[in-house]
């Protein structure tokens, strides 16, 4: 049994699936680069009564957490990520006026001309029209409806959320200190894998849109991936050996496959012919154990352990015919 994940309808119906195929087709003709010249926005919401869904406790008894309230005031916490680290980190303050925000928020020059990934949410517009009043060549992307894997900031956030439920707040400490510190502990080579794998998923949309017409074609892909990954675990497992030879390998000889094939017919008319002449000279009932027996003490049956599996071949094959 595995853990289940929840995903909306809507997620994988077909116009869904194209948007995202249309859209990884758009933007690879451009010079947008994930790992170079993109920063992905998106916001979590948090409050002191996040709590693992997993604990300890004596058998027979329920695994039972408690909280300090019913129901805790949410805060929104805005991310900025690129492949050089959290970008920024700040709670979402409403009613904030526009002056207030760009002030405070323009003062990342060596961004300019990045793409700012964000995904359809309405708020999003206010980011669109933010970097529209600034002359530092900002493109603005939105993704497509119900695509998080092609955000990373969305697995950042799982990772982040899954350090802030871990343990309990102290007194001395609160919820915004937590967040920021579970920010600062993802370290750097996780948020580059993450990145990745976001890039990884726009490759497997153009084998998608290469494939979807193929019967099965999904489940060949299973395997090749599963392939890949076994290849990538051999490699890190064994060290490649240099040797001085540049020659190569010869070819093994070639085995002529007639021969026995014609060997095994031949002493499988044998055996069948050797059970026929059993069973005529026998009274009584048939033993196969016996018939085993005497027919290896002539070289024949060296297929067989048991007289019953001797037996049911017979059979199958006498039947058959």
């Amino acid at each position: 049994m595995k853990q289940t994940t929840c995903w909306s309808e809507a997620r994988t119906s077909k116009e869904n699936v194209q948007k995202r195929y249309e859209w990884v087709v758009k933007w690879n003709n451009t010079d947008m680069n994930f790992s170079r010249n993109c920063i992905f926005i998106d916001e979590a919401d948090f409050d002191i009564n996040m709590k693992s869904n997993r604990a300890w406790a004596p058998r027979g008894q329920m695994a039972v957490t408690t909280t300090s309230t019913t129901k805790a005031p949410s805060h929104t916490i805005t991310s900025a990520l690129s492949s050089v680290g959290v970008v920024n980190l700040s709670i979402r303050v409403p009613k904030q006026s526009p002056k207030v925000r760009k002030v405070q928020g323009d003062k990342y020059d060596q961004m300019r001309g990045f793409y700012f990934i964000m995904d359809d949410a309405p708020n999003h517009k206010q980011i669109e029209d933010t970097l529209n009043e600034r002359n530092r060549d900002y493109k603005y992307v939105f993704l497509p409806p119900y695509s998080p894997e092609l955000n990373p900031i969305e697995q950042f956030w799982a990772l982040v959320k899954r350090k802030v439920r871990r343990e309990k707040l102290q007194d001395t400490e609160t919820l915004q200190d937590r967040i920021v510190d579970a920010a600062n502990e993802v370290p750097m080579e996780h948020l580059r894998n993450i990145i990745q794998h976001s890039k990884n998923q726009k490759s497997s949309f153009w084998q998608w849109n290469d494939c979807k017409d193929v019967p099965d074609s999904k489940k060949a892909n299973r395997i090749i991936d599963r392939g890949l990954k076994y290849n990538l675990r051999v490699k890190r497992k064994f060290a490649v050996v240099d040797t001085d030879s540049d020659s190569s390998l010869e070819l093994p000889h070639r085995v002529s496959l007639s021969s026995n094939i014609a060997e095994l017919s031949n002493a499988n008319e044998k055996e069948v012919t050797f059970i026929k002449e059993y069973t005529a000279n026998i009274v009584g009932r048939m033993n196969w154990n016996k018939c085993l027996t005497e027919g290896q003490s002539k070289g024949l049956f060296k297929r067989y352990s048991t007289g019953s599996s001797l037996r049911a071949n017979f059979d199958r094959k006498h039947n058959h015919k």
